[in-house]
């Protein structure tokens, strides 16, 4: 848990979590509190996208969660099928299906 993904990228706080290096443990945090940006929560959910090796797949629409820490991100079809809703925590970057709650 904890391990990181390279050299470089340990530096911006990427981790693997149980599922190893795409699984849906992955997370990127921010140093000091400071939320994650929309735009780094899409660039992370890409690469999660881009690690599933299954070019179908892209992501979808990104909304924040009313009163809560995490974004909720569609990953869809490349035709606009959904396939799964995202979890997104702000903080700490950790990803997980909606679905599994």
């Amino acid at each position: 848990m904890g391990s990181g993904m390279g050299s470089g990228m340990m530096q911006h706080g990427y981790g693997m979590g149980m599922q190893g290096r795409y699984g849906m443990g992955m997370r990127y945090g921010q140093q000091g509190g400071k939320p994650l940006s929309e735009a780094q929560i899409k660039t992370l959910l890409q690469n999660y996208v881009a690690g599933t090796n299954n070019p179908n797949l892209k992501v979808g629409k990104i909304t924040k969660a009313p009163g809560k820490d995490y974004y909720v991100a569609e990953i869809t079809t490349k035709e606009g099928s959904l396939v799964d809703k995202i979890d997104v925590n702000e903080y700490t970057g950790w990803l997980r299906s909606a679905y599994t709650q």
